[in-house]
């Protein structure tokens, strides 16, 4: 069977009763699992197929929730996608802006799509994978054209919204470091956002301070004190700098021994444990201070930060970012 006609069968009722009976994944049982469905007349490419689905589900969990067990994956697909807390804030940042319908330009398995369609925006996913844009339909509830986006952009009327996801991996699953190398690279991406009124192009969180379009507003997400991506939002409000602060763990209680310990990653992959969470992304730094206060680094300014700041010091149970000081004559300002 070829793959895509393995992807409808997985989302026929057929397919999708047979995914409900599924155990959860276990890798030392999947030999006897695949011949046991062998067994009751399954394709090997069907086979594959549900122990894969079964696979990625439970992985999806800690992005998607319990929703996660009703949805369908591919391995790239999954590992680029939204979160889903993170999706629901794009959603927002269109609704008070008043946009309508949104293009989400390269879905991939309709993360995004998933999150604007919820908010009752009106969402056209387009994804060049055949096999993904299928899943990405069966995920979203919208429809989802399996094509290249700037196929679609001459028949697509509306230029109201447009969401933009570059693909930032290579066909190995290697980060793409340079935004010019994405698909499509960063400035045909900033180009393509002034055709519409609103527009958000998701970045990678580490992007350096120089690559920054001047006149989008660049927000930094974190979930949990995880700094996950970099939006640039064009038409939403004032050319500037920010972050949002998401939370999905329930608030640690005081005297929790796990509050007092986390790890601190240095830009070079380094961990060491500590009593701070710090990552640095590039030109930015993201800092938690959970049971003791800590004192603010040198060298670095403050963007924003999720409480009042004392002099030099991040109180507890406070998280900010940071950009590396730069003088007015210094490039960047």
């Amino acid at each position: 069977m070829e793959q895509l006609d393995v992807a409808h069968w997985l989302t026929s009722p057929a397919g999708q009763a047979l995914l409900a009976t599924m155990p959860a994944h276990n890798v030392a049982d999947a030999f006897k699992l695949s011949t046991e469905l062998r067994e009751r007349g399954l394709t090997p490419e069907q086979s594959s197929a549900l122990l894969t689905q079964t696979r990625l589900r439970d992985a999806a969990r800690a992005k998607f929730g319990e929703r996660a067990t009703r949805m369908f994956f591919t391995d790239a697909g999954l590992q680029q996608s939204t979160r889903a807390s993170v999706a629901r804030q794009h959603a927002s940042v269109f609704q008070r802006a008043g946009v309508r319908e949104v293009l989400d330009f390269g879905c991939g398995i309709g993360a995004d799509s998933q999150a604007f369609t919820d908010a009752g925006l009106t969402a056209l996913g387009v994804e060049r994978d055949p096999v993904t844009a299928h899943f990405a339909q069966a995920n979203a509830g919208c429809a989802v054209v399996p094509t290249d986006g700037y196929a679609l952009l001459g028949s697509y009327e509306s230029r109201e919204g447009l969401w933009l996801d570059p693909a930032r991996r290579d066909a190995r699953g290697k980060r793409i470091s340079h935004p010019e190398h994405w698909q499509p690279a960063l400035s045909d991406a900033i180009a393509l956002a002034r055709e519409f009124r609103v527009t958000g192009i998701k970045l990678g969180p580490g992007i350096r301070w120089a690559d920054l379009p001047a006149d989008a507003f660049v927000d930094w997400v974190s979930v949990d004190g995880d700094l996950v991506e970099a939006v640039a939002w064009f038409g939403t409000r004032d050319p500037g700098r920010g972050a949002t602060i998401l939370t999905e763990k329930p608030r640690r209680e005081e005297g929790d021994a796990a509050a007092t310990s986390a790890s601190a990653t240095s830009a070079g992959g380094e961990a060491a444990q500590g009593d701070d969470d710090a990552t640095s992304r590039g030109d930015l730094l993201i800092m938690t201070a959970f049971a003791e206060p800590l004192p603010l680094p040198e060298g670095w300014a403050v963007l924003l930060s999720s409480a009042p700041l004392e002099e030099g010091v991040l109180p507890p149970d406070t998280t900010v970012y940071l950009v590396p000081f730069r003088t007015d004559t210094e490039e960047g300002c």
